[in-house]
């Protein structure tokens, strides 16, 4: 499993203010969750398996705040498109994993439908079996 360190975090730097405004539109109208479906995008195209909160705030340039890059994590848990792991405690972020599922794919095509992100990630190509190789 890959978990990407502080220093490391993927960024969507080629998601403009616009793009993002796009996509939070697109996430209300379909999670009735502003969020959920960047922070979902953003962890699809993320190379790591393993994240936190932190980690979507910074992944995301600050443009959400870290209770609500939380939240949409318990969302996509309770989707059960991601696993909470074992909490080590303070001062450490809660740590969730990607399971592999169609929904990162689809999470993608979604927000790329509107010419917003192109879809190239493993994630994004991935088999319906959890295979990350491209088809």
């Amino acid at each position: 499993m890959i978990r990407i360190s502080y220093y490391d975090v993927w960024m969507m730097d080629d998601w403009s203010d616009d793009i993002y405004s796009a996509l939070t539109a697109r996430s209300q109208a379909l999670y009735k969750n502003k969020h959920l479906l960047p922070v979902a995008v953003w962890i699809a195209e993320s190379p790591a398996e393993m994240t936190g909160a932190p980690d979507v705030v910074r992944g995301l340039g600050g443009r959400i705040a870290p209770n609500k890059a939380l939240e949409a994590l318990e969302r996509l848990r309770d989707g059960e498109v991601m696993l909470e792991l074992p909490f080590p405690g303070r001062p450490h972020a809660r740590i969730f994993q990607r399971k592999p599922t169609l929904f990162w794919s689809v999470a993608v095509e979604f927000a790329s439908d509107a010419g917003k992100i192109a879809p190239t990630s493993p994630a994004a190509s991935a088999n319906t079996d959890g295979d990350t190789e491209p088809r």
